[in-house]
């Protein structure tokens, strides 16, 4: 063996084994980032509605679909827990008699495929292939004894998000966090402002 071919095996053999320490350091570094975990959503920092009835009461009539494009069978934290929350914070009885019920209607995450491009053009490209839908939609009624009809307030929310096709599991679990953040933050405008325009007589100040 001559001198130049021990030196380029010596050379090979050195860098094989650098490739193979940085292999091994990034196996035992490399692992599964930390679980993207989603925010509570609270209301107790916003000022309560103050209603003249004796009691609240809140009531889910909503039954999710057991299929895996509803992605709130997945979760604990909900469009429905969000609608709870808020009616836990936000609605308060100050009065003698009567009750406002709060009917959570809907809450649901759906999660739909989007077309995304195909060949050489899909390869090369990073594109949204996931859109989130979020609704939540929910009543509140009140009734008082010698009253007739009540009064009522709807609201419907909305909210969506994309995923882009590269995204983890944990970016995906963060679009679904920013979307209930999302659909949260309109709930809470949203039902205010119709409860203020429908109840206001009823509303304690």
């Amino acid at each position: 063996m001559s001198a130049f071919t021990s030196i380029f095996s010596l050379r090979g053999l050195a860098a094989a084994s650098a490739l193979l320490g940085l292999l091994a350091l990034g196996a035992c570094a490399g692992g599964p980032p930390p679980s993207t975990q989603v925010k509570q959503v609270s209301f107790t920092a916003k000022p309560p509605l103050k209603l003249d009835v004796a009691q609240i009461s809140i009531q889910n009539s909503y039954a999710p679909p057991s299929s895996t494009d509803h992605l709130e069978n997945s979760h604990s934290v909900t469009p429905v827990s969000v609608a709870e929350g808020w009616g836990n914070a936000r609605l308060v009885a100050v009065g003698r008699q009567g009750t406002a019920t709060l009917t959570i209607e809907e809450g649901s995450v759906v999660s739909e495929p989007l077309k995304t491009k195909t060949g050489l053009a899909g390869l090369v490209s990073d594109e949204p292939d996931t859109k989130l839908t979020g609704t939540l939609r929910a009543r509140l009624t009140v009734l008082q004894p010698g009253m007739i009809t009540g009064y009522s307030a709807n609201v419907v929310a909305k909210a969506t998000r994309t995923v882009l096709q590269s995204a983890s599991l944990n970016d995906r679990d963060a679009a679904y966090s920013a979307l209930i953040q999302a659909l949260a933050a309109q709930f809470d405008t949203s039902f205010e402002t119709q409860i203020r325009a429908s109840m206001g007589q009823i509303i304690v100040r």
